[in-house]
Parts: C-alpha cells; sequence; structure tokens
C-alpha cells in the first residue's frame, strides 16, 4: 500500500496537471501572414498571338500557381460634378482566371469562368482576390472568430462560412477559394490547387523561460529568456586537445551491429522504406548541432567534423585517439559550419549588436585549425551547384529584415580573402540553410530544393515550384534569434531554424536526397524543437517525385545526414538541448539496402 504522504502527493500531482494541461498553451493561426499572403495585387493582361494569356507578375512578386484573379476592362469615367476632377472608373469584370504557371517576372492564366477570351484584352487590370467567391469551410464550427478576423483583414472577397463535420471535406470551385479548417490546420486551395497551408501556433499563456538551442549560438544574462550575442575579444587559435579514450578500430569497419545504441529505439519490422539494418559508428560525449565528413590532406579517410556549444572538433575517429578543436571567441555567435573540400570549412557567424554576418573561412589539416579570413558578410555553405561532385563555395546575402538577402554568390578565395565571382541564380524565397542544388533526374536541368517559412520542402526548376511536400517538415534543435526589436517598434523575436544540410547521392537514374526529417510536433512549433526524428530519402522516378521515411524511428531527432562510400550516416542527438548537456550517436545505414527498397 502507498503510504498517505506518496497518495497525497500523487493527487495533488494529478490535480495540476489536470489544471495546467489546458491551460499551458494557447493556439492561434497566423491570421497576419495568411492576410498578406491572399492580400490584391494588381496585374496586366497580356494577350499572346495564339491566345495564350499572361499577367505581368510572377513568382518574383509573390504570385503562386492557383492563385484567383478578376479581369477588369475599362468602364466609365466618372467626375466630380463641383470641381469636374476625374473621379476614378466603373470598372467591369470581364472574366475570372487562376494561375497555372509562374515564372518569376510572368504568369500564364486560364479563364474560370463564362468570359469569352475574346473579351480579355492586352493591358487591362487584373487584381488578386478581389471580388472572388471564398469559403471558409469550419470542421469543428469552432472557428467563427478565425472567419470573422479574415473576413475583416480581407473585406475584398466575398465571403461565405459553412460548418461541415469533422473530416467532411468541401470540392474546391475552380473559380473560389477555399480556406478549409480542421484541428490546428488551415488549407487554402484555389484553382483546385492547395496554395498554402498553415499550422496552428502554439504559445504559452504565460511568461514561462523557455529553452533555445543550441547555447553554442546564444547566451543569457541574469533571468532574461531572451537570448544575447556574447561579446568578448577574437582570438583564432587552434587548439589540440588529447582524447581521454585510447585509440581503438578505426571507425570506417564493416561489422554489424547487434545490440541497441543507448537512447535509441531500435527500428521496428513493418518497413516504410529498408534500412531497418544499421551499425554503430560512435558516440559524441556532447549534443553535436552540425556532424559532417571533411577530407584532409594527406589522408585516406576523411575525418569528422563536428560542432558542439564548446567549440568546433576534428578527428579522424569517433572511437578514440587526438582531437582538434576552434573556439570562436569573437563578437557574435557562430550559427552553424558547412564542409568543404580539401579541408576547407565556412563558419556562419551571425553579430547581432552590429546586425550582421561576420562569417569565417577555416582551414583545417593535421597540424590544426587555421583562420583563412573572417568578417565575410554573408550566410555560406558549401554545395554542389554544377552537379559535377564537387562542393562549392557560395553565399548568400543578408538582408536587416528578413535574414536571408535575395542575392546569392559564388565566393572564391583570392589570395587570404573571399571574394564573389557571379551570381546564382536561386528562386524568390531561397533560403539556403538545408538547401540543395542537383540534377535530380538526369534530365541536365538543376532542380533546387530549400524549406519555406511554412516548414515545407519545395522543388524549383528553371524558376519555377514543380514539387512540394504535402506535410511540414520538424525541423531542427538549432535555431538563431532574430531579434530586430530596436530597429522597428513593435517587432516581436523570431527563431530562424537553421536546417540541416542534405546528402545528395548518385544513383543510375540521377541523384537521390537524404533529407533529415523530424517530427513537426507540439514542443516544435514553440521553439523546444523536435522530440523524435528520421531520415527520408528524395528521389524522381518517371517524372514524378517521392518522398520516402526509413524504417527507424529514433527516440530522439535527428540532427544530421551525410554520405560517405557505400554508407548514409546519420546523428541522432539525447539530453538537453537548450544547455548542450546529452550525447550525439552516430550510426549508418547501407545505401544498397535504401537503393533497393526504392524499387
Amino acid at each position: 500500500m502507498l503510504r498517505p504522504m506518496l497518495k497525497q502527493s500523487i493527487f495533488f500531482s494529478l490535480v495540476w496537471i489536470l489544471i495546467l494541461a489546458p491551460i499551458c498553451f494557447a493556439g492561434e493561426f497566423p491570421v497576419a501572414s495568411i492576410v498578406q499572403d491572399l492580400s490584391t495585387i494588381e496585374a496586366a493582361v497580356i494577350v499572346r498571338p495564339n491566345g495564350h494569356l499572361l499577367l505581368n507578375k510572377g513568382s518574383n512578386d509573390s504570385v503562386r500557381k492557383g492563385d484567383l484573379w478578376s479581369i477588369y476592362s475599362k468602364g466609365e469615367v466618372v467626375f466630380d460634378p463641383v470641381s469636374g476632377e476625374e473621379l476614378g472608373s466603373l470598372d467591369e469584370i470581364v472574366g475570372f482566371a487562376w494561375i497555372t504557371r509562374t515564372d518569376q517576372r510572368f504568369s500564364e492564366i486560364e479563364l474560370t469562368g463564362p468570359a469569352k477570351s475574346s473579351e480579355v484584352k492586352t493591358g487591362q487590370q487584373a487584381r488578386r482576390y478581389d471580388g472572388i467567391k471564398a469559403i471558409f469551410q469550419d470542421g469543428t464550427g469552432s472557428h467563427s472568430s478565425l472567419y470573422e478576423k479574415l473576413r475583416a483583414g480581407l473585406p475584398s472577397l466575398n465571403w461565405e462560412y459553412v460548418v461541415s463535420e469533422t473530416g467532411a471535406a468541401l470540392t474546391s470551385p475552380r473559380d473560389a477559394l477555399l480556406l478549409a479548417v480542421a484541428k490546428d490546420r488551415l488549407t487554402v486551395r484555389g484553382g483546385g490547387e492547395i496554395i498554402q497551408v498553415y499550422e496552428m501556433m502554439r504559445r504559452p499563456l504565460r511568461a514561462v523561460a523557455q529553452p533555445v538551442a543550441p547555447s553554442a549560438v546564444f547566451s543569457t544574462r541574469g533571468s532574461t529568456t531572451v537570448p544575447v550575442p556574447v561579446q568578448i575579444q577574437q582570438q583564432s587559435v587552434a587548439k589540440q586537445e588529447p582524447f581521454m579514450q585510447p585509440p581503438q578500430q578505426p571507425v570506417f569497419r564493416q561489422e554489424s551491429f547487434s545490440k541497441p545504441v543507448p537512447g535509441l529505439m531500435t527500428p521496428g519490422m513493418s518497413a516504410r522504406l529498408g534500412g531497418q539494418n544499421f551499425r554503430s559508428v560512435g558516440t559524441i560525449n556532447s549534443i553535436a548541432y552540425n556532424v559532417d565528413l571533411l577530407e584532409v590532406a594527406g589522408q585516406e579517410q576523411p575525418w569528422f567534423v563536428y560542432l558542439t556549444n564548446k567549440a568546433l572538433f576534428c578527428q579522424p575517429s569517433l572511437m578514440g585517439g587526438d582531437r582538434f578543436a576552434y573556439r570562436y571567441e569573437g563578437f557574435g555567435t557562430v550559427v552553424n559550419v558547412s564542409a568543404g573540400p580539401e579541408g576547407m570549412i565556412a563558419l556562419n557567424v551571425f553579430n547581432q549588436s552590429e546586425w550582421q554576418m561576420q562569417s569565417l573561412l577555416l582551414h583545417f589539416t593535421t597540424a590544426g585549425f587555421q583562420v583563412v579570413d573572417k568578417d565575410i558578410p554573408y550566410i555560406m555553405a558549401y554545395i554542389d551547384i554544377d552537379n559535377d561532385g564537387v562542393r562549392e563555395l557560395i553565399g548568400q546575402s543578408f538582408d536587416d529584415e528578413n535574414f536571408f538577402g535575395t542575392s546569392v554568390y559564388r565566393l572564391v578565395l583570392k589570395g587570404s580573402s573571399v571574394k564573389k565571382t557571379g551570381k546564382v541564380k536561386v528562386p524568390a524565397g531561397y533560403r539556403i540553410y538545408g538547401s540543395f542544388m542537383t540534377d535530380m533526374d538526369n534530365d541536365n536541368i538543376m532542380e533546387i530544393g530549400f524549406y519555406n517559412l511554412g516548414k515545407n520542402l519545395l522543388i524549383y526548376e528553371q524558376g519555377r515550384e514543380i514539387w512540394q511536400s504535402t506535410n511540414s517538415f520538424g525541423g531542427s534543435i538549432q535555431v538563431v534569434m532574430i531579434d530586430n526589436v530596436g530597429e522597428s517598434q513593435g517587432a516581436t523575436a523570431r527563431r530562424e531554424i537553421v536546417w540541416c544540410p542534405p546528402a545528395v547521392i548518385p544513383y543510375d537514374q540521377g541523384k537521390l536526397v537524404a533529407l533529415v526529417h523530424n517530427d513537426p510536433s507540439l514542443l516544435s512549433m514553440v521553439g523546444v524543437g523536435p522530440r523524435k526524428g528520421s531520415v527520408s530519402i528524395l528521389y524522381n522516378t518517371n517524372g514524378q517525385y517521392f518522398l520516402r521515411t526509413l524504417d527507424a524511428n529514433f527516440e530522439g531527432p535527428v540532427q544530421a545526414v551525410f554520405a560517405w562510400g557505400n554508407e548514409l550516416y546519420c546523428t541522432i542527438v539525447e539530453g538537453k538541448f537548450y544547455s548542450g548537456k546529452g550525447r550525439t550517436h552516430v550510426i549508418a545505414f547501407s545505401l544498397d539496402e535504401i537503393k533497393k527498397a526504392l524499387y
């Protein structure tokens, strides 16, 4: 029997759980973002000689496939009877259209209503979401307040409110906008296309200190919950630290893995995709926010390079031996690292006090780290942009308001300075963290993949969006805080996810892309970070893109994925992400087994 004090303790614990559970978090949709995404845009109609209809606005102007437009003809001019001044015109709608394809500076449209093509003329004005019917489908009957907010914010739409049974879905008319909300997701459809999916944001009802990972990126002073940059004198010194364990077998061994890795759940047998057999590579006794393999001059095998909240480390094996450490002690905070060829490492540093990037380029040899250049004003990454198997250094410009700028450049080392040599053409909204560039289907046309603000993966080809993941990804435990409150009155701090870079893998029909695929849980929504994850494989077959997940559900988030030889490596972290205390397990899957499972 339980002792009275223990019974009382359990009773009060249960009471507090029942009281606090429903009030710890409140959910709300990002109304401001929805209103902005569905705002009115004006464009001019272009009628081609073959009868095809275009608009002079494209993806650069936030035009998307599925957007609905009204086309107007110039109506009777209205004059002021007193002053004689022209007040405007009574324009008339001649038809409705939807976007069938977008380019960066123009879009193709198709009429949806009874209007005849002969009534549409070049130069006529088109307005997005103006006079368009909007159906708000409330799947639970509990989102009337959201409907009222959207109706007030988007008065140019002709609104209709519909309550449907949970699970029942309305068919999206070609000439109407459908906003279907169920539980914690709002799906917007237009022209028969999914335009956008919005997740309900969870926010604490009370001012509770929330952990921000990693602490390598931010530090806190006193009791404040807003991360601030570390500001101490810079010292670029490479330090060699002996590993406490004696050298053991090299990490690139091929023995089978026979017992569970501590902190992991052994993959189940209901395979979604092959890859349930893996081997243990080693364990890092701290949270590693970036892990990759680095080619080192004079070494037959690559070395492991990884970033913790203590330093950037490089060592030939995770099973023991010497390791080298580089500690950045300058102004600003380390965001992430990217490994390149011949021992080159891009170290991204964000100086929030100066509101700029002050990144570094390092070179590693068996003698240690060397700072090649510093105060580089770009967000850098090594990416294979030419599909030749060699990762090149590129840099995205920094934007004062959006963090990611609109320009991306090739960067080269000239003497001891990093210089830009030309622009890299990327789609509007491109974000370099976690992005890739490759020819997935061997058609000699490069695809560009990156994550948008909604945590969806997008693929572009020749400036056009050709694929988007249906579900969002869970992000990373690594974030950078964008806090420009001092620059804009009323602005609030936000977290920018530092997406893990993918692994691009050659195979017979093109390229596979291995992606970190963490679960988009409630905790990831409030900024604590994902709790579980896996690895997904993106591939193209007969012109269709598929995203399949390995049959390996880990009891911790995946924080890195990379390939070498015939193996796919991934890292799983466990512990306290906000303090950096924990462990990082590195395991490897057989690429042969994964490729066989795809077909």
